[in-house]
């Protein structure tokens, strides 16, 4: 059997963080994890995270500052932007430091980032068909 794939979100509003983390656990069987303080999370990134989901507003950065440290310890993690934020010049320089994919917290977010997410699981094996 294949190991499952790890799924980290970074998020420092506790509540929406736990909203997508219980969201995805309801869509995927890949181990879920949420964290709110980046601290705690770069000491967990070892663990080779999948998928990454990372807010902008963060309690000491924001997750353009987290990015290259996230590629550093894990390149071929895959970087999903979820923000509020919706200056598209954040939007752009997040994908040019090397975020997969930008989305704007809004009432679509959830479908959006099932979406993205199918097609790096797919890429990976774990789902046997893209959208299942």
């Amino acid at each position: 059997m294949k190991p499952k794939n790890r799924i980290m979100i970074l998020d420092d509003d506790i509540f929406f963080g736990n909203l997508v983390k219980n969201f995805l656990k309801n869509q995927y069987e890949e181990q879920i994890e949420h964290f709110s303080r980046e601290d705690i999370f770069l000491n967990h990134l070892t663990a080779e995270p999948t998928v990454v989901i990372l807010d902008h507003h963060l309690v000491n950065t924001s997750g353009l500052d987290m990015i290259p440290k996230i590629l550093q310890i894990n390149p071929s993690s895959t970087i999903i932007y979820l923000s509020g934020q919706e200056y598209m010049h954040i939007a752009i320089k997040a994908l040019r430091m090397g975020a997969a994919d930008y989305i704007e917290k809004d009432r679509n977010s959830f479908f959006q980032l099932k979406h993205i997410i199918d097609k790096v699981l797919f890429r990976t094996g774990s789902i046997p068909e893209y959208g299942s």
